[in-house]
């Protein structure tokens, strides 16, 4: 139901919905701009409300995450998550210590009488996103940083990413099953430009591990990425399956298979 283009359904329907790997998150320029400092980017995380977002914009059909894996996997790691969650006075207080300074006459930041001024992109063919991009920007003018909102056609949209030309932008990606983030931050969707020897180490240490030793590998990725905060997770989107009201119960859908374990239902004949 977050789809743009999603049918809706009417009160004699009740939704089952399961998680997925569909990432909608933050991307930043790393190699430029206001945002080429760790501690704005980490600031700008905090600022953002995941669980007002997921409630509003994809009204509930979601998991807010901080990190890139889905909180309903083992390797979330909450503790950490924490560190990178919604925090206004934290976002502030990171922006200070990154050199800026709220003015008393417009009440934005300053750091060397430069402004604190960032684009966010965002495509205009998508509804939940363009709202979420205006959530984001309004939080993030809160904080006192003066925010444009470039809202592009999807063929503009990609080409402003390709060119770098934004300080944020709006991604939604679907991971594969073991949550593999490599295109996001070595590989073709890393449009940021974000570099980091020690964290691509880290995860490809975390990729391999089995059994216990991949808790400790996710822990320390997840350390790094708080650290850098190349992208900021919003939430993963919930998949939903329809039934009559009351039909059926006991449902455990998945993304690949919505009849998974059918046999188990319990079924009312209607």
């Amino acid at each position: 139901f977050s789809s743009a283009y999603a049918l809706g359904y009417s009160s004699s329907y009740e939704t089952c919905d399961y998680p997925t790997t569909n990432l909608l998150y933050v991307g930043f320029k790393t190699t430029g701009g206001v945002c080429q400092s760790a501690l704005v980017r980490q600031a700008f995380s905090r600022a953002f409300d995941r669980e007002s977002l997921v409630q509003i914009q994809l009204s509930g059909h979601g998991d807010a995450a901080c990190l890139p894996i889905s909180p309903v996997c083992g390797d979330y790691d909450e503790e950490i998550a924490a560190s990178l969650g919604y925090d206004l006075e934290q976002a502030a207080a990171l922006l200070a210590q990154a050199g800026y300074e709220r003015s008393e006459e417009d009440g934005l930041l300053y750091r060397r009488r430069a402004p604190l001024e960032v684009t966010l992109l965002v495509n205009s063919d998508n509804e939940s996103r363009e709202g979420a991009a205006k959530a984001l920007a309004e939080s993030l003018t809160a904080l006192g940083v003066s925010v444009t909102l470039s809202t592009l056609p999807w063929s503009d949209y990609t080409a402003a990413l390709s060119a770098g030309r934004f300080d944020l932008y709006i991604g939604e990606v679907r991971l594969t099953g073991d949550f593999d983030t490599s295109p996001l931050l070595t590989g073709a969707l890393n449009y940021g430009g974000y570099s980091n020897w020690a964290a691509a180490q880290a995860l490809t240490a975390w990729k391999a591990a089995q059994g216990a030793e991949r808790t400790e590998a996710a822990k320390a990725l997840w350390a790094k990425l708080a650290e850098d905060v190349p992208i900021a997770p919003l939430c993963f989107k919930r998949g939903s399956l329809l039934v009559r009201w009351g039909m059926a119960s006991n449902l455990q859908p998945t993304r690949a298979n919505p009849f998974y374990r059918m046999e188990e239902w319990t079924t009312t004949s209607r």
